[in-house]
């Protein structure tokens, strides 16, 4: 097994646990991160403290069977219908997002690349300021 120090600077304090892996504290380099070193491998592990809890993983579904594509656009991924694909399961198009608790979002689907439509489940819709209309979803 390589040395922990051999990957992390000097005046790290690194530990080995139990397991034979290398762990290096977060204030080593900022909160957030986490290293370790199995078997001479670097694995690091990011995020901000706090953050995932504060999230939710929602789910968007349509039932569009004969459709090719469907995106799911919205202000949370700049209504870029390439950023969130669906994927089709048995006619029904699902993806999965993580959105933080306590938020307002705005959204549509968009099939084949052309329609614009608002979540045919949606209790609440909002004039999209071109004609049409947008979902609403609370958190």
């Amino acid at each position: 097994m390589k040395k922990a120090s051999s990957a992390l600077s000097t005046d790290t304090k690194v530990e080995k646990n139990k397991n034979s892996a290398w762990k290096v504290p977060l204030s080593a380099y900022g909160a957030g991160f986490l290293f370790f070193i199995i078997s001479g491998l670097l694995f690091v592990f990011t995020g901000i403290p706090g953050i995932e809890k504060d999230m939710i993983l929602i789910s968007f579904s349509l039932s569009e069977p004969e459709a090719e594509s469907v995106a799911l656009v919205a202000d949370f991924n700049d209504w870029n219908p390439v950023a969130s694909q669906m994927t089709k399961i048995n006619g029904i198009w699902e993806i999965k997002v993580k959105l933080k608790k306590g938020q307002v979002y705005t959204y549509n689907f968009v099939i084949n690349g052309r329609e614009w439509i608002t979540d045919p489940y949606s209790l609440l819709n909002v004039d999209d300021g071109f004609g049409g209309k947008s979902s609403i979803l609370k958190l």
